[in-house]
């Protein structure tokens, strides 16, 4: 599987994760201009913007780790632009980072949710 699809695959399953923690899913992929957030959804009080990292293995660190300072800004950037051309207004945002991390050769698949992960000071 390349890249691309096993990225699509690992956000297909973080979107199934949030589902089953409560969460509404609002968009998968979502696009402003050039730039995308993976999953956006609602968790009862506030939108949440998740990045989510799919590593095959953690030999270079935690897929979150990859969710440097660049990555963050285009994602404050698309945030902004979801809520203007959606016209939310008064209501509270958050930035969350979902890893999903293959384990045990590829037999094991981890997923681990780290909420409020950065937020607008980056």
């Amino acid at each position: 599987m390349d890249r691309r699809a096993s990225g699509t695959v690992a956000e297909r399953m973080a979107a199934a994760f949030l589902r089953l923690k409560g969460y509404r899913i609002l968009e998968l992929q979502y696009r402003y201009r050039t730039k995308e957030i993976d999953i956006i959804a609602w968790d009862g009080h506030r939108v949440v913007f998740v990045e989510v990292k799919f590593r095959r293995s953690g030999r270079w660190g935690t897929p979150g780790e990859a969710v440097g300072v660049k990555k963050r800004k285009q994602i404050l950037f698309a945030a902004r632009g979801y809520l203007r051309e959606h016209s939310v207004h008064d209501v509270g945002c958050r930035f969350d980072v979902i890893e999903v991390l293959l384990e045990d050769g590829g037999l094991g698949l981890h997923l681990n949710h780290i909420p409020g992960a950065f937020g607008e000071g980056g």
